[in-house]
């Protein structure tokens, strides 16, 4: 069994008294933690779709659409795709108060995998944003670049020191292990095979794509 709450693990018992009831939790999440290649095509479809909300969000805003509105193109542009099931679903949040940019986060489930991306839509001239991008992308790719086979909290966090906040998780079918900030998972370890949420933050700009680890480099899906 998996994840039984207490109410049905009660029921299971009085239904099969004599039933030896054997937790599996961790097997099943050990298992799922690696993804076969037709899984990880899968999360990289979902992922396509993500990317097309997070754009059509972005191009609703600086139309000069609000929170609402930008947040049902994005919805909009996915269900032109045939996906209408959100995973962690659409957040469409300004960063701080006022005008400003705006943080754009999508996980979508396509054919029963999750695919997500996040970015924070600038709402000021290009000019007076691009070296904040700048530094949260380059941010991110250090941390993506750090997710390698055998790879622990100690070398992510070494990786992206500097940063105001970052998280890497499993993902695609969703929230899964291993969770890895500053101040969890310390004895996680990277394997082959995971596919990672990475997200970085500097200075409120936010960033996160999902990854799967290979053998010789992280890939961005």
């Amino acid at each position: 069994v998996e994840a039984v709450s207490p109410g049905f693990g009660h029921m299971l018992r009085r239904l099969a008294p004599s039933a030896e009831l054997v937790p599996a939790d961790d097997l099943l999440r050990a298992v799922r933690a690696l993804k076969l290649p037709p899984e990880v095509e899968r999360i990289r479809a979902a992922v396509a779709v993500a990317r097309e909300a997070v754009e059509a969000a972005g191009a609703a805003l600086g139309e000069g659409a609000d929170l609402v509105a930008a947040r049902a193109a994005a919805l909009r542009a996915a269900a032109d795709r045939g996906v209408t099931v959100p995973g962690a679903g659409v957040v469409v949040r300004s960063v701080g108060s006022g005008a400003g940019p705006v943080h754009v986060d999508v996980g979508l489930l396509v054919d029963g995998y999750e695919g997500g991306l996040g970015r924070t839509v600038s709402t000021v001239p290009a000019g007076d944003a691009a070296p904040l991008s700048a530094a949260v992308t380059a941010a991110q790719r250090h941390l993506v670049d750090a997710c390698r086979p055998g790879a622990t909290a100690a070398d992510l966090r070494d990786a992206v020191a500097g940063a105001t906040r970052w998280m890497v998780r499993g993902s695609g079918m969703g929230f899964e292990a291993p969770l890895i900030t500053d101040g969890l998972g310390q004895g996680a370890v990277i394997e082959e095979g995971m596919v990672l949420s990475v997200e970085v933050e500097v200075d409120g700009r936010r960033r996160r794509d999902l990854a799967v680890v290979g053998a010789a480099a992280t890939e961005v899906l």
